[in-house]
């Protein structure tokens, strides 16, 4: 078992409404876990700890040093993974990547993309994903949609005062791109959020709404 920090140079200074960070960070710090098996397959996972669970890549590396690698096997991910979840509470970034290392490494071990090793019936064109524009200035936004022409969803990061504007940027560059959208917390209270949600109805193409209000209101 090998683990290590790594710091992800981004393309663009990234900003989203719960983070906090003024202007955005242009770095992004992850921890990759690698394991090796006993007949040589590696599985590789990434934990991307977020400040608004109270993680970072300290407590990630942390974490990691304490895992008897012993108790790991890709023949047996199920019982690594309760191992694993006893070790410690919380942390749960970390444990995500041991999860994924361990699936990785199994899936590789038995010669097989992960997605059939799992069962999961991929097929292309149908799961997926889309591309996350965070908060910035509407000229930016806009340069941002049109760098990300080939990708067929957008999600576009709300909860800044100038979400109205930052949606007509985007839609002047991608007028019926499917988005979603992802307050990430930033409508403060449900009046505010029903407005905006109501408002973004009216776009049309608009798939759903991520975390539109602050997790502790009540339901």
């Amino acid at each position: 078992m090998k683990f290590w920090r790594f710091d992800l140079k981004l393309a663009h200074p990234w900003a989203i409404a719960s983070d906090g960070t003024a202007g955005g960070k242009n770095i992004a710090a992850v921890a990759v876990v690698q394991l090796t098996g006993a007949g040589g397959a590696i599985g590789l996972g990434e934990s991307s700890p977020a400040n608004r669970y109270h993680e970072d890549v300290e407590g990630s590396l942390d974490f990691f040093a304490r895992v008897d690698a012993r108790k790991l096997s890709f023949d047996a991910v199920e019982r690594s993974m309760a191992y694993i979840e006893g070790l410690a509470p919380g942390q749960f970034s970390a444990k995500s990547a041991l999860n994924i290392a361990l699936l990785d490494g199994a899936a590789r071990q038995a010669g097989k993309p992960l997605h059939d090793f799992l069962g999961l019936e991929f097929r292309e064109r149908h799961h997926v994903t889309s591309f996350s524009i965070g908060l910035d200035q509407p000229g930016v936004i806009r340069e941002k949609v049109r760098a990300a022409a080939a990708y067929p969803v957008l999600k576009l990061k709300v909860g800044a005062a100038n979400d109205r504007e930052n949606l007509q940027a985007l839609r002047g560059a991608a007028p019926e791109k499917w988005v979603r959208v992802d307050a990430n917390e930033g409508w403060r209270t449900r009046e505010q959020a029903l407005e905006m949600i109501e408002w973004l109805a009216e776009d049309g193409f608009i798939q759903f709404v991520e975390q539109p209000m602050p997790a502790e209101l009540d339901a």
